[in-house]
């Protein structure tokens, strides 16, 4: 969903995290993992999706990888701008290391992107890194997984000098309700921009539904327009399934299932 005026959307986004926050702060706080991806992943990334879906300016931080209690398998599929992306991942951990590869294949292209990410952690400091096929080296920390107040930070470097992307979030967990507020910057042909999310995500019983608005800084082109996206999950501890709009993609979706 494109915004041309930022004012009016980033108000009423504003209120909706004021009630969110009330809400949030009357609750305890949750250790389960992210399934339904919020923001830019930075803080707070959904143990789903991780190398195949991202973003923002950066690959979802890796090491959410270090939160995988056992083995999963999605099944991908994103389509917008005349194309789709079909793919799968598979992960597998222990709840403090973990490691997950993955494959997406666009239907205009012979060739797929392959990536991988592995992580390593304990109650206080998780850290991981990531590999994606298009050159790119991924390291990520997050301070507090499993806690009420989670801080995460990222780099994504290109190993044939292309681009470098940097970036900080922070996130509030309650039962109910996470809030996250990531930031990134993408260095790349002398421009520097700068992208701000703060997300929103609401869960009841076996539902999810996320809110996050992107707002562009330092882009003196205008090549972004600011924009919200959404996503809606359902499912347990045995499978879930997601979909999201302008996330990955016009529109994508993910199915995935616990071993």
């Amino acid at each position: 969903m494109k915004i041309k005026n930022s004012f009016l959307p980033l108000t009423l986004f504003t209120c909706l995290l004021a009630i969110g926050a009330s809400d949030a702060a009357q609750a305890a706080a949750s250790k389960r993992s992210t399934k339904l991806a919020v923001s830019q992943g930075i803080s707070s990334p959904a143990i789903t999706t991780p190398v195949n879906f991202s973003h923002g300016f950066l690959y979802t931080n890796p090491a959410v990888a270090a939160d995988f209690q056992r083995p999963y398998i999605s099944a991908e599929a994103t389509t917008g701008n005349g194309s789709s992306d079909y793919g799968a991942e598979l992960g597998i951990g222990n709840g403090s290391a973990g490691l997950a590869a993955g494959y997406l294949k666009n239907d205009n292209s012979d060739s797929g992107r392959f990536g991988a990410i592995a992580g390593l952690g304990s109650a206080g400091i998780s850290a991981g890194l990531g590999f994606h096929e298009n050159a790119t080296y991924s390291l990520g920390m997050i301070f507090q997984p499993k806690g009420t107040h989670r801080i995460g930070l990222a780099a994504d470097f290109r190993s044939n000098g292309g681009h470098t992307s940097i970036g900080a979030g922070y996130s509030y967990h309650a039962n109910s309700v996470i809030f996250a507020l990531d930031a990134s910057r993408r260095s790349t042909n002398g421009n520097s921009d700068i992208m701000i999310t703060p997300g929103l995500e609401v869960m009841a019983d076996i539902f999810a539904l996320s809110l996050s608005y992107d707002l562009y800084m330092n882009d003196g082109n205008r090549r972004y327009n600011d924009q919200i996206w959404f996503g809606l999950g359902v499912g347990g501890e045995q499978v879930h399934f997601a979909v999201y709009h302008d996330y990955q993609n016009d529109w994508s979706g993910a199915l995935t299932f616990w071993m």
